[in-house]
């Protein structure tokens, strides 16, 4: 049976996600607090995102708007007008409208450069050098290689939701980027909260200032803190770091030397910190192993990164 109170609060939770006004500590520990919390909340904001669907394809832009208030108001976020509970209605119980059938997938992949894909209402992706995704309809995206920086505004049409390996990354209206590389999803957030899952698992909450790890053969994960400022710092052009594992930076290296980049397990967890200029990608590896006691191991197409000999 549902609790009505948590019913409320789950919703209220949304409106102030929507509108942009949200303690994110204050929402992560409320969804901590007990685990019906997490599913009426995502229960919640899918309903929501299907009414926006539904609302598009069939020519209702306006209809579903949802109203942010404050948390003292309580009020539920579909209350928006004769019309959006009409839409509530029809979304619930004629699911299978709400996107049309055969939509496939718009893939998106750079070489070189940078991208830059418009989601609307001021929310984009950038997608960094030598990357690709696919965007499918409903704000389900595959990450297929490199890196991506999400920025993703609480009034937005939809909440994305990314698959990466057997991993899936959930955006709460936030700014955040998702890379992958060598099997390990590395995901960092400068703003809001994401949930991150692996194979249905109870889902991890990262705030801002919290970077994420996974090996998405084995689930297992860590996560560290991290300077928010420094998340997606290769949209300007170059790398920041604030005590970065060695296994981060090889993500980011193998983007931008374009050979897939290998750590040795023994040296994986050694941090780095400094600001490196990626406008010259062949010097970012001699830039690593000047200061950390590493050294490059070229064969076959690729770089591993090993203790440096007589360390």
């Amino acid at each position: 049976m549902r609790d009505p109170r948590t019913e409320y609060d789950a919703a209220d939770w949304h409106a102030q996600v929507l509108g942009g006004d949200v303690d994110w500590e204050e929402f992560a520990a409320w969804l901590d607090a007990d685990p019906s919390h997490q599913a009426t909340y995502d229960r919640l904001a899918m309903l929501d995102t299907e009414v926006a669907e539904w609302a598009r394809y069939n020519g209702v832009l306006e209809a579903a708007k949802v109203v942010p208030h404050s948390t003292k108001s309580m009020r539920p976020w579909w209350i928006g007008g004769a019309i959006a509970a009409s839409l509530v209605a029809l979304v619930a119980s004629v699911p299978l409208l709400t996107r049309p059938a055969g939509v496939n997938a718009t893939v998106y992949a750079t070489a070189n450069a940078q991208k830059t894909i418009d989601l609307g209402q001021g929310s984009q992706i950038h997608l960094d050098a030598r990357s690709q995704l696919a965007m499918g309809s409903g704000g389900h995206v595959r990450m297929d290689k490199g890196a991506a920086y999400f920025d993703i505004r609480g009034n937005a049409p939809r909440k994305l939701e990314i698959a990466s390996g057997d991993f899936i990354v959930r955006d709460i209206g936030t700014r955040f980027t998702v890379a992958r590389n060598q099997g390990k999803l590395f995901v960092a957030v400068e703003q809001g909260l994401v949930d991150i899952s692996w194979h249905g698992d109870a889902a991890a909450h990262l705030k801002a200032g919290q970077a994420f790890e996974g090996d998405e053969q084995t689930g297992s994960s860590t996560v560290e803190r991290i300077t928010p400022e420094a998340v997606g710092s290769w949209r300007n052009g170059r790398l920041v770091y604030d005590e970065a594992s060695l296994s981060t930076v090889a993500s980011d290296l193998a983007r931008h030397v374009n050979v897939p980049v290998e750590v040795d397990p023994g040296v994986a967890n050694l941090k780095l910190s400094g600001v490196f200029s990626i406008t010259n990608g062949s010097d970012l590896v001699d830039q690593i192993t000047a200061i950390l006691p590493v050294e490059a191991q070229r064969s076959g197409g690729r770089i591993r990164l090993v203790a440096r000999a007589g360390r």
